[in-house]
């Protein structure tokens, strides 16, 4: 697995693990909850890693910005996601919320 290279991809999760939005990367081996604020921003829910399990933050009060988030939705909306531009955003919000994660797992995915 090489640092630069995620591979982001939009997952489906069971009808239990709610979120707005659900995305993996690293061939599955980790699950990025997503949900939107009432003010329709992007904060992180939870993340699991394999080999380490599921880590909920449901960090609601810290979010990515207006511009960060309509970046992120629009990438979303289509078929094909801009891996760097993905990464970018999701570790911009996993740096913001780094006391809340498990260092040790985002070092081994290389999303710290």
């Amino acid at each position: 697995m090489t640092p630069n290279y995620f591979d982001w991809r939009k997952a489906s999760m069971p009808e239990t693990r709610k979120a707005d939005i659900h995305l993996s990367c690293h061939d599955y081996s980790v699950f990025i909850d997503l949900n939107l604020n009432h003010s329709n921003l992007i904060y992180l829910n939870a993340i699991s890693f394999d080999g380490y399990g599921y880590c909920g933050v449901e960090s609601d009060n810290i979010y990515l910005n207006e511009d960060d988030t309509q970046s992120l939705l629009y990438e979303l909306s289509g078929n094909n996601l801009n891996n760097e531009l993905v990464t970018k955003l999701i570790k911009k919000l996993i740096l913001m919320n780094k006391d809340k994660v498990w260092n040790d797992a985002l070092q081994k995915y290389h999303l710290i």
